[in-house]
């Protein structure tokens, strides 16, 4: 959203920074944009965990898919 990283660079991060087996962006292209939303909302719901809070970028794209 502001630029920083390509997604690619993105996806790359989160595969060998965090061991995911599929980036966030490869996910959501996988799933869906709105699943994704549903997920991490659900987490924060369940946990409070900030961590877990949906990022503006993520809502406004599930708006325009």
């Amino acid at each position: 959203m502001h630029g920083v990283a390509s997604e690619a660079d993105v996806d790359a991060a989160m595969k060998a920074g965090v061991n995911y087996p599929r980036g966030p962006i490869e996910w959501a292209r996988g799933v869906g944009v709105g699943a994704v939303l549903s997920v991490v909302d659900n987490i924060h719901e369940q946990t409070l965990d900030p961590r877990y809070r949906a990022s503006l970028g993520l809502r406004v794209a599930s708006r325009s898919t």
